[in-house]
């Protein structure tokens, strides 16, 4: 997060205003603290109850609040949405609807960030991604690795996630070649805009 939100000062594009941020798949909170030391107020988002039962323990601030959706969440009242490692493993309906949703609340002048994998990478496991049927990757995902649920993987050209975001109501700022977190992936990260002026500024009483 410290990398992404240094590379949008460095290109000013990160929100001016600093009234709430949301951590979009939130899990346990491990990123809440980077964010309310910035923002005013900070709103977790994660569809897991047992992960929110964690984020709340660790950050009990009244500043700090956390949700299953952003559906509560006023139009045009966020400033920042951060999110990453989570709408990789989404549906290409679920990501349209995420961005939609984005698009949505972000205020005029907000800013997201998002990491999304450009391609698999030729190591092992992800030529496997390249070459496997999904039914099989599932198979070995749940007998083999042992993982408690099936984790599906998408990825996307920057050319065509920038098409997607723009359908969206979104508009790609700037996308780069982001940290490394694992061999077997090329991320990217995008900084987007909304598309649209917003008719009238949320007042700060939203979420």
């Amino acid at each position: 997060m410290s990398w992404a939100i240094s590379v949008a000062l460095e290109s000013s594009i990160f929100p001016s205003r600093k009234s709430i941020a949301v951590d979009f798949g939130c899990g346990p909170g491990r990123l809440i603290g980077a964010l309310k030391g910035r923002f005013d107020r900070v709103v977790g988002i994660d569809k897991s109850p047992t992960m929110l039962n964690l984020a709340r323990r660790a950050h009990p601030e009244a500043n700090v609040i956390f949700r299953e959706s952003t559906k509560a969440i006023e139009t045009h009242s966020v400033d920042l949405i951060y999110s990453t490692f989570v709408l990789q493993h989404l549906t290409q309906g679920e990501l349209d609807e995420c961005l939609f949703e984005f698009a949505r609340i972000l205020h005029s002048g907000g800013l997201l960030i998002f990491q999304y994998p450009a391609r698999p990478r030729w190591t092992v496991l992800g030529a496997a991604f390249r070459l496997l049927p999904p039914v099989l990757l599932e198979a070995i995902q749940h007998y083999i690795v042992r993982y408690p649920g099936s984790m599906p993987m998408s990825w996307m050209a920057p050319e065509g996630l920038s098409r997607r975001a723009v359908a969206c109501g979104l508009v790609i700022a700037e996308h780069r070649i982001g940290p490394r977190y694992t061999p077997n992936w090329e991320d990217v990260w995008y900084f987007a805009r909304p598309s649209g002026e917003s008719s009238a500024d949320a007042g700060d009483d939203s979420v």
